[in-house]
């Protein structure tokens, strides 16, 4: 063991801190800001204040049971819409089924507010399907709204969770079972239908924790009888009401360490995944009743999702004049008008959300595969309590976060680096998922070839290991790069003038009611989501779908 933990420098310290480099840069970033936002304003007298009839009580028991609310029913939401197609997507093998998952994915891939507006254009007045179906305008607004935004969201990371778990089922216990006669009920129950529903819980409780942080949708559709904390977080920092933002985001903090708590120990408990791929005893069942439905069911879902992201797209087009193409949203982008209502040009902020994510994706993609390095010099266990560090930002929301750095570091920090405030919060998001992506990339690798590259005085990190997880290490810095650029609440609070992006732009617009320009920024924002994410299909097999 001593000369494994020797390979980098000669002793177990090094290793140890590259272990524990996500920890410290969660630490500074997310810990240490809201820890001092906390001095002074917790007191044993916290509870009773919330219990008590003051305005900023009231606030905070309304704000918590819309929180609690929106999370419960978009967490049940999602359970019910996505656990079919993930146990379909798990079950059968058929051709283009890797372009029918890809495209299941699709939602969770883009930026929450691209998903807003998609379905205030796709069921809002005047769309296609208010006209035919008069009740689906319920579905642009108020709570309707927000649990049709938080289901399209967070049902396709319910149906990945599931469909990993049913294809790691092993082929061969199912062909004794069937040989031995066990029911249809007994080989579902113990073979795969059981550890598919559990692993679409832990996508319910993700779900659940997206939900109850809520910002854009209770924001934009959901008006301020659905504001969840975060959204009044947000409201009340802009109203100058510091004292009571940092109470929301005290309450909030507290509430979301019991569901944070049980997702950890749900994914301390999973097995990782290595999935076979082989179902070729299914066949191609295009006879069989359940594929015939599981198929159905796949492509209403991809049918609406189609729907609700070309018309965001249509919306873009607005005829005026003697224009012919509906481009005038897209021209009025270029306009100095633009540039002076905002404080920045279309081209600055598509250079800013291109920078972002460059550096976001690059920052914690090496912050990643030090740590995995790391890791694996020490021999490759569990080290839970540095990696429970990770998951932080599921306890500390990106709204509360961005509202901690500014109060804490944004008075201080000169204005033209504003963008590295920016990007450490927007790093501090990514890296519970990066992180995942290039543990399992890396875990496939055998401990066997480094050491014999150690054995042969070789760099075992450049030589084996980064060039066999390069398919993880692509995956990482796409993915890094793709929830950059869809990050919004932390982003919305940090961001003014020259350092604005495509998200704060396409808010600002809506914001003072330039709807058609705003659909046209969220048109540029789908068309690099969408180019994001088939690089990463192309570049990488390893997805791991949660944020």
């Amino acid at each position: 063991m001593a000369e494994r933990n020797g390979i980098i420098t000669g002793g177990k310290l090094p290793a140890w801190v590259f272990v524990s480099m996500p920890t410290i840069f969660i630490l500074l970033v997310a810990v240490y800001p809201f820890l001092v936002l906390v001095h002074g304003n917790f007191s044993l007298s916290f509870f009773s204040e919330i219990t008590g009839n003051s305005p900023t009580a009231q606030l905070v028991r309304r704000g918590i049971w819309n929180s609690i609310t929106q999370g419960v029913l978009s967490a049940l939401a999602s359970f019910v819409v996505g656990l079919p197609l993930g146990i379909f997507l798990g079950r059968y093998e058929f051709r283009l089924k890797r372009a029918l998952n890809s495209l299941i994915l699709v939602p969770f891939f883009l930026p929450s507010l691209i998903v807003v507006f998609a379905v205030l254009s796709g069921f809002g007045n005047g769309s296609a399907a208010s006209s035919i179906l008069p009740f689906s305008g319920y579905l642009s607004g108020g709570l309707p709204g927000i649990l049709v935004v938080n289901t399209f969201f967070n049902a396709p990371l319910v149906a990945f969770f599931t469909k990993t778990a049913v294809e790691r089922a092993d082929v061969s216990l199912e062909e004794a079972a069937s040989t031995l006669n066990s029911s249809t009920f007994r080989s579902f129950y113990s073979l795969w239908g059981r550890d598919g529903i559990i692993s679409g819980l832990g996508g319910a409780i993700l779900a659940f924790i997206y939900s109850f942080t809520g910002f854009a949708a209770p924001l934009i559709i959901g008006g301020i009888g659905s504001y969840t904390l975060d959204a009044w977080i947000y409201f009340e920092y802009r109203t100058y009401n510091l004292p009571a933002a940092i109470f929301f985001s005290i309450t909030e903090a507290l509430i979301l360490l019991i569901p944070a708590a049980i997702y950890l120990l749900y994914s301390s408990r999973m097995v990782r995944t290595t999935s076979t791929g082989n179902r070729e005893r299914n066949g191609t069942p295009y006879r069989s009743l359940f594929f015939l439905a599981g198929i159905a069911y796949a492509i209403l879902w991809v049918a609406t999702e189609v729907y609700l992201l070309s018309s965001l797209i249509i919306n873009s087009l607005e005829v005026r004049g003697s224009s012919v193409l509906g481009l005038d949203n897209y021209r009025y982008l270029v306009s100095r008008e633009i540039s002076s209502s905002i404080g920045i040009s279309i081209q600055g902020a598509v250079m800013n959300t291109l920078f972002y994510g460059t550096v976001t994706a690059t920052m914690v993609t090496a912050i990643g595969i030090v740590w995995v390095i790391g890791k694996r010099r020490l021999g490759g266990g569990k080290f839970l309590a540095s990696e429970s560090f990770q998951y932080v930002p599921l306890v500390i929301s990106a709204v509360i976060m961005g509202f901690a750095i500014l109060v804490v570091f944004g008075i201080s920090a000169p204005g033209n680096l504003i963008w590295v405030l920016i990007v450490a919060a927007q790093a501090s998001v990514a890296i519970p998922v990066v992180l995942r992506i290039i543990d399992n990339g890396f875990a496939t690798i055998p401990v066997s070839q480094s050491e014999a590259s150690m054995i042969l005085k070789g760099i075992p990190s450049l030589e084996v290991e980064l060039p066999l997880a390069k398919s993880a290490f692509a995956t990482s810095l796409m993915f890094g790069f793709a929830i950059s650029i869809g990050e919004f609440s932390s982003t919305n609070l940090l961001a003014s003038g020259s350092f604005i992006p495509l998200t704060v732009m396409l808010y600002s617009l809506q914001g003072i009611r330039l709807f058609g320009p705003a659909y046209a920024v969220g048109t540029i924002l789908l068309i690099i989501s969408i180019l994001a994410f088939v690089i990463i299909q192309k570049l990488g097999e390893r997805f791991v779908a949660f944020r």
